[in-house]
């Protein structure tokens, strides 16, 4: 029986939890490794798509002045009538393709892509790609990988197995913690040794206090990081439902959609749409300026983003967006999670957080060092295992 028999000043009841650490870190060992190593690509995944796809995001040299987006698209659409562009930014760095989300008109057949990069300047379409991953390898690198990350390319199936693995991450992270502090005095002193690492140690007990100060150091962020895991792969089924049950929106707009009839177009264009969105944003004292349109054709209406200096971002909690009615051209829906409920502000932080896009490039850096420090627990945690085990062979 486990009672308050002590070795090495520990109770044995702590030997369940030693062993509850140990063995559930080893069962979910590979997956994390996997989430680990791909979230660090997955950081670095604009320049690297940038670089492996540079002839469909980059512009070739033009005698031919650059249309802004809005013209563009709104020049594309009159020439592609059977193409619905859905989303699209309002600002392009110089050199840059402008890249479309399209979707077939209500009624029309589906045009196998719905990505397009888009010369500003000439209107050539530079290429095409489906953002489910479909296709060649070059053009669907970092869907794929991001596929991986979330799912192991598996589906449904493998969004439940990364999501149990998260879960059971930071339940583990705990009792890691947990086992770190001292049961008998001093018991500060011995904490503190827990936090430092000695170059002195000989090498096996250099990966056991690397293993545990790094996870004592990076405690908030390794936790944040391990939440929004499980929130993320287990969105639709516990979190949104939980989170609209304890804090509801503040307005179900968004929540309950109104249907449109099939076949139904918009009256009004972007242009029109985007200058009723700016005249309600000075109604409404909205700082910022419009950064990206969406066209939702499901429910027939236009969002603008709003952002603080007019580029698609994900900082904080992300853009503030107008909903605008696209056959009355009347204003529908504020969304604002900087003034709605906790759980609209808990739903909307999810990826800001996890990618830490929350705090820009310092967040995204911080993600990519978390990354690698969750690889290097792994590592770390499968030798100590693994050395203690020859240890006890050899002794029995």
């Amino acid at each position: 029986m486990l009672g308050t028999k002590t070795v090495n000043g520990k109770a044995a009841g702590e030997g369940l939890w030693m062993w509850l650490h140990r063995w559930s870190g080893l069962v979910i060992m590979a997956f994390i490794a996997l989430a680990a190593l791909t979230g660090c690509v997955l950081v670095l995944g604009v320049p690297i798509d940038h670089a492996v796809n540079a002839a469909m995001f980059r512009t070739p040299e033009s005698s031919v002045p650059r249309l802004a987006p809005l013209a563009a698209v709104e020049k594309f659409q009159r020439d592609n009538p059977n193409i619905a562009v859905t989303n699209f930014p309002l600002e392009v760095d110089p050199g840059m393709a402008l890249v479309l989300t399209v979707a077939p008109q209500p009624g029309g057949a589906w045009v196998g892509y719905d990505q397009l990069f888009l010369d500003p300047a000439t209107g050539k379409v530079l290429g095409t790609r489906k953002m489910s991953g479909g296709g060649g390898i070059q053009k669907s690198l970092m869907t794929k990988i991001s596929h991986l990350h979330k799912n192991l390319l598996l589906g449904n199936f493998g969004r439940v197995v990364m999501g149990v693995a998260a879960l059971v991450w930071l339940l583990t992270n705990f009792i890691g913690i947990w086992l770190t502090v001292p049961r008998r005095a001093p018991r500060w002193r011995q904490w503190i040794r827990m936090w430092k690492m000695r170059a002195s140690s000989p090498f096996a007990r250099q990966m056991l206090d690397l293993h545990r100060a790094s996870g004592l150091w990076l405690l908030l962020p390794l936790t944040l990081l391990a939440f929004t895991s499980v929130a993320f792969n287990f969105e639709r089924e516990i979190y949104l439902p939980a989170l609209e049950k304890l804090s509801p929106p503040h307005n179900n707009f968004l929540h309950k959609p109104v249907p449109f009839l099939l076949g139904t177009r918009p009256t009004i264009g972007f242009g029109d749409a985007l200058r009723f969105a700016e005249a309600e944003a000075v109604n409404q004292k909205l700082e910022g300026r419009p950064a990206s349109m969406m066209y939702d054709p499901g429910n027939n209406h236009y969002a603008i983003a709003f952002t603080p200096d007019g580029k698609v971002s994900t900082r904080g909690l992300g853009p503030v967006s107008l909903y605008v009615d696209a056959v009355k051209g009347r204003f529908l829906y504020r969304d604002d999670p900087y003034h709605d409920s906790f759980g609209v502000v808990m739903e909307r932080m999810i990826y800001p957080v996890h990618s830490g896009r929350v705090l820009g490039w310092p967040g995204q850096a911080l993600v990519f060092v978390l990354g690698l420090v969750t690889f290097a627990q792994t590592a770390t945690g499968l030798y100590v295992w693994w050395k203690k085990r020859r240890t006890r062979l050899a002794g029995s």
